[in-house]
């Protein structure tokens, strides 16, 4: 699917906070956007860029995309910050030192925005994940682009969990923790883990046990249009809970966690003709000499 091009272009930059590099990169492309006649928003929580607006999450609506300028962690965060928003698509351009989401470099982002100006990228679907928190009466509903990890924290003890597939018991098990993640998370903690790797176009859930005590609990891949739930079943057990990195709280239990695929999915801009197994060959080799 081909963005269409439009005679003015509403931007939101969101930028790596807390670095000199990524605000100068952001003054820059900002200088740039508008000299091409765009009109440039600021993330309403960050420094103002000057020659920028900030930008409200009312008026969220009003964009045709974003630019992230950082790492993954940017990107996700900028994903949190559009949370409901759909079909908002969103350019990484990486100002680290690996990125699977940023994958724009320095030296190519005014060609690839130039791209996304004219209409010429195309719009790449991301599947996404609907949690929902169960505490007692209360709900809490969050969205992940990447992962849902509960770890054991600083806590000593091993997590015991039971793992439920459509109420169907998958498996319990004993480990350091356990990350559910998209295809796209898949190369994330997942990866690290010891998961495969997914290709974004396929529809499945990755449920990987971080260090488990049983030699059989081992990594699964699930179809997504099955609703997963998670238990904690030892009182001795204690918990962390966190979304694409972002720790929420902890949980115990009494508490459950109901995972589903999300209505809607993210939407990624990307060069055509850029085959997926080449950008991860290249992001998978970082460090290595040829």
């Amino acid at each position: 699917m081909i963005l269409k091009s439009m005679a003015k272009k509403n931007v939101l930059i969101v930028y790596r906070p807390h670095k000199k590099e990524p605000f100068q990169v952001a003054q820059q492309l900002t200088n740039w956007l508008k000299e091409q006649k765009a009109e440039v928003f600021t993330f309403s929580d960050q420094k103002l860029v000057p020659g920028t607006k900030a930008l409200p999450k009312t008026q969220l609506k009003k964009l045709d995309f974003v630019v992230v300028l950082g790492g993954d962690g940017t990107y996700l965060r900028a994903v949190r910050f559009l949370n409901g928003i759909q079909n908002l698509p969103i350019i990484g351009v990486n100002l680290g030192s690996l990125g699977f989401l940023t994958e724009v470099t320095v030296d190519d982002m005014y060609q690839v925005v130039q791209k996304a100006l004219h209409g010429k990228l195309d719009l790449r679907p991301r599947s996404m994940l609907d949690i929902a928190v169960k505490k007692g009466t209360r709900t809490t509903h969050l969205i992940a682009l990447n992962d849902i990890v509960i770890e054991r924290g600083p806590f000593s003890r091993l997590i015991s969990l039971a793992i439920y597939s459509d109420d169907f018991l998958v498996t319990e098990l004993k480990a350091d923790g356990l990350i559910i993640s998209t295809p796209t998370g898949s190369t994330a903690y997942n990866l690290s883990a010891g998961g495969p790797i997914i290709h974004p176009c396929v529809k499945g859930i990755v449920v990987t046990p971080i260090c488990p005590h049983g030699l059989s609990d081992r990594p699964i891949t699930l179809p997504d249009d099955q609703v997963l739930s998670l238990k904690v079943t030892s009182v001795e057990s204690k918990a962390l809970f966190s979304v694409d990195g972002q720790k929420i709280e902890g949980i115990n239990t009494k508490d459950r966690i109901v995972i589903q695929k999300a209505k809607h999915n993210h939407m990624k801009l990307e060069l055509p003709n850029n085959p997926y197994f080449e950008v991860l060959r290249k992001k998978l080799n970082y460090g290595k000499r040829d």
